[in-house]
């Protein structure tokens, strides 16, 4: 594609005039429409001012236009000859799509591949540990959808670039490249949240993918189908306009100086009555909450005074910490709760945990101890529950009951992966949830089910 139809294209994809886009580029109307025809060449400055006017990355628009952008100038002063083989191996990926949707793979006739010949597990691991740390913002677009134990988009890019890819071939380099695969076929029989799917299609990849549970293929085939970003944004702020306010009305709270704001997360820890003295046993295995992700940068976290329910800072290791408010000292580090068992503090009576929740017929019960909220500032504040917060959730649970809400009450069924929430006393899925939740959970339910049908219906 030339360069001026690129640009036309472009505009045009975001519904710019060829006169809003000169003026935003500081040029003549007349100069950019001769640009578009290709009667005249681009400037260098003209360049640099579409790509951003049009949101376009500034080394294509380059290299689209006869140039060579100052990034690979400088490499190609230091290291000509890595470059040319760099170019070489990309140039042989970036090629036209296949004729038949099934053919041979694009790389057969090198026989061996770059996966064979040293795959860079150091490099590819680092990536890989920022991606999986952080998935609500690194993760791929195509994990949208919830799933159990995702795998890693970046790990699956590089497996299949090294599967495909010629002996030798700089896997990283080509890792950070926009590459297409036309002609080969992946087929993934057991695609669970679509990650190997995923990743093959955007290589340009004939991509099959199959799983014997329906939410996974329901998930997958909305995730990667066609969706207009327009429509779907419209259903959004239709469902923000009927339940949006209702749900977030479940979430409101107070902040440090006692001013409305909405709460992020309320943190909660289970407890069972003492087989011996029935005192109430909070099951903390720590009083340590609120983690950084990176504890070895940011080894702050909040700590919950067992005494008194006061939250006040600390650090990952503190063995040692003294509450702020009633001057109680213990160790941080050292909770009630130690694997299968706990120790009750009244009596000092140390009883099995699965046990005693069979016995008592229900699973453990759940108590609110602090929430993290955020004021009108955009500040994020770590506070104890307080009484109000605790009325607030009392609304919902009778709201949750006065409403009547239909419920889908389905038995967790035995197997390898449920027996252990079984053994705790768990028999319901719905039992996973607290009141406010499945209140917020079903709202959304009927304000999604009330949009017209289409796949920003499935979407959402």
């Amino acid at each position: 594609m030339v360069f001026g139809t690129f640009i036309r294209h472009r505009r045009e994809e975001l519904q710019f005039s060829l006169r809003t886009t000169a003026k935003q580029a500081g040029v003549n109307a007349a100069y950019l429409s001769r640009v578009e025809v290709g009667k005249v060449p681009p400037s260098e400055q003209l360049i640099q001012r579409l790509s951003e006017v049009l949101q376009t990355n500034q080394d294509e628009l380059f290299l689209l236009a006869g140039y060579i952008p100052e990034s690979l100038k400088n490499l190609i002063e230091r290291e000509p000859r890595k470059v040319t083989a760099a170019i070489g191996n990309i140039a042989r990926m970036v090629v036209a799509e296949a004729g038949a949707p099934y053919g041979v793979p694009l790389f057969a006739e090198y026989g061996q591949y770059a996966i064979e010949d040293g795959f860079p597990f150091e490099e590819i691991s680092e990536v890989a540990e920022v991606e999986s740390w952080r998935k609500e913002i690194y993760r791929p677009i195509y994990h949208v959808h919830k799933w159990w134990a995702q795998r890693l988009g970046s790990v699956f890019r590089a497996a299949i670039l090294a599967a495909t890819a010629p002996k030798g071939a700089a896997v990283m380099e080509l890792f950070y490249q926009p590459v297409r695969l036309p002609g080969l076929v992946v087929f993934d029989p057991f695609m669970g949240s679509g990650t190997t799917i995923g990743e093959a299609h955007k290589l340009g990849c004939t991509v099959v993918g199959r799983d014997i549970n329906p939410v996974a293929y329901r998930a997958v085939r909305t995730a990667l189908g066609a969706l207009d970003r327009r429509d779907l944004l419209r259903k959004f702020d239709m469902l923000n306009v009927s339940v949006g306010e209702e749900i977030r009305g479940l979430y409101r709270s107070r902040d440090g100086k006692g001013h409305p704001c909405e709460v992020l997360y309320y943190f909660w820890v289970k407890y069972l009555s003492c087989p011996s003295c029935g005192d109430r046993v909070d099951l903390f295995s720590s009083f340590v909450f609120g983690r950084h992700a990176y504890a070895s940068i940011n080894p702050r976290v909040q700590i919950v005074c067992p005494d008194c329910g006061a939250v006040f800072e600390g650090t990952t290791e503190s063995r040692q910490a003294k509450c702020p408010k009633c001057g109680h000292r213990f160790d941080p580090q050292a909770g009630w709760a130690k694997r299968t068992t706990a120790v009750c503090r009244g009596c000092n009576h140390e009883f099995p945990l699965a046990k005693t929740a069979r016995l008592a017929g229900h699973p453990p019960y759940h108590r609110m101890y602090a929430k993290l909220v955020v004021d009108a500032k955009g500040e994020k504040e770590y506070l104890p529950a307080t009484e109000d917060d605790l009325s607030t959730y009392e609304e919902a649970r009778q709201r949750l009951r006065d409403t009547g809400l239909p419920l889908p009450e389905i038995p967790i069924p035995d197997g390898h992966n449920t027996r252990q929430i079984l053994n705790y006393g768990y028999r319901h899925w719905h039992e996973l949830f607290n009141e406010r939740q499945l209140l917020a959970l079903k709202l959304l339910t009927d304000g999604i089910r009330a949009l017209p049908e289409g796949p920003s219906l499935d979407a959402l």
